[in-house]
């Protein structure tokens, strides 16, 4: 099998919000299933040194909770301590590891990929490996400056949800604490505990608990939107180094530059995107919990059905994981392109921009073929019912900053 497939290279011009989701769907897909073995292995390498790097607590810790009361608990007790230091140390390492020597190569090579599937190539298992060495040399400065980035915007975060927390968490549980004092809630758990009514004392314990849950929940959501924020003008940083060459805090600098601009609509991607990813990933969490309560009478005879259970949530969610991560590539990418078209100037008749191949070792070769004829020839026929992919000619190049365009 040859190692780069020839496709149809996508048109590069303006895109419906419809559009980005479609197109980053028609690029991700493109040999689909090399890019997520690519990253399930790259995924599960990871899982498995960080098993290893827990094993000596959890040796410990079962060790000493099948021992019993051991004649000098004391030393049980600082070898447990010891076993979590050591266990601790190495994930610390591993991690620092993982930023600064895996993630260039995991996301130079799978933006890389992106980038010349939108020029009509797709690569194999094989040359997606191949090309390690040279992600790690090209991207591991601009992975450096990536981190320092997403450590201002995580700061950002931080600084203005501590700004929500003080005034609205706090606000929020001294409200419901003084709701539940004037309801009689707090007099009637302590008649229920006199009475010994279990169902009575939880009833009122639910309802103090939720007092004090929903207002963590809504910090929750309000520290997610910001998050999703805070990170959405830097999804284009690897885009930016790959077809622009730019390096280290330039490439920071031009996605900044491109986010920004068209703020409202990388943000409403990003926000569909994460929305989504969150509820499959709730869904697979439901599955466990449901599977667990099914057969929670036989999960206490047999614990070797609890092992089954987690032998298939743990690949499943690997799996998402790597689909996740080849998705979220291609719509960062798609996203680039589209945001660089708008700030190219008027198209031609057929709107459709002029071409260039990305900074790469092994240029792809171009197609002069649309992936469908009717996303470049404005004359095709467009069901009524239907959103087009691409924006009209004279509506792409405004400065209208909201995200329907």
């Amino acid at each position: 099998m040859n190692s780069n497939e020839s496709f149809s290279q996508i048109p590069i011009r303006p895109l419906t919000m419809r559009g980005v989701f479609g197109i980053s769907w028609a690029v991700a897909k493109r040999r689909f299933w090399s890019a997520v073995a690519f990253s399930l292995i790259m995924l599960l390498l990871i899982s498995i040194v960080v098993c290893l790097c827990i094993t000596p607590m959890i040796v410990s810790i079962a060790g000493a909770v099948g021992a019993g009361a051991a004649p000098d608990e004391y030393s049980a007790g600082a070898a447990v301590i010891g076993s979590v230091f050591i266990s601790i140390s190495l994930m610390l390492i591993i991690f620092a590891a993982i930023s600064i020597l895996i993630n260039p190569i995991y996301g130079g090579t799978l933006y890389s990929e992106m980038t010349l599937r939108v020029y009509g190539q797709a690569s194999t298992l094989g040359t997606l490996f191949k090309r390690c060495k040279y992600s790690f040399k090209r991207f591991f400065t601009l992975n450096l400056s990536h981190m320092v980035s997403l450590m201002v915007a995580n700061s950002a975060v931080s600084l203005v949800e501590s700004m929500f927390s003080s005034v609205f968490l706090v606000g929020s549980i001294f409200s419901s604490f003084g709701s539940l004092v004037e309801s009689g809630y707090l007099d009637g758990l302590d008649s229920a505990i006199g009475s010994g009514d279990p169902s009575a004392i939880i009833d009122l314990y639910a309802n103090v608990l939720a007092a004090f849950i929903v207002p963590l929940l809504i910090l929750s959501l309000i520290r997610w939107l910001l998050t999703i924020c805070a990170r959405s003008p830097l999804c284009m940083i690897y885009p930016v180094a790959i077809n622009e060459d730019k390096r280290h805090f330039k490439a920071v600098g031009r996605s900044l530059k491109l986010g920004f601009k068209r703020y409202g609509r990388v943000f409403a991607a990003q926000l569909i995107y994460s929305f989504v990813m969150l509820l499959l990933q709730l869904v697979l969490v439901g599955l466990l919990v449901l599977g667990m309560f099914l057969l929670h009478d036989a999960l206490l005879q047999s614990p070797a059905i609890l092992i089954a259970i987690y032998a298939v949530y743990i690949p499943l969610s690997l799996l998402l994981s790597s689909v996740k991560s080849c998705f979220s590539a291609a719509l960062d990418t798609v996203l680039y392109f589209d945001s660089v078209s708008r700030e190219q100037p008027a198209p031609a008749q057929n709107g459709a921009q002029p071409v260039q191949p990305p900074v790469y070792p092994q240029q792809p070769q171009q197609s002069v073929q649309p992936i469908n004829p009717s996303y470049e020839d404005n004359s095709a026929p467009v069901k009524q019912d239907d959103e087009p992919l691409f924006v009209p000619a004279d509506d792409a190049y405004n400065n209208n900053n909201s995200g329907e365009q």
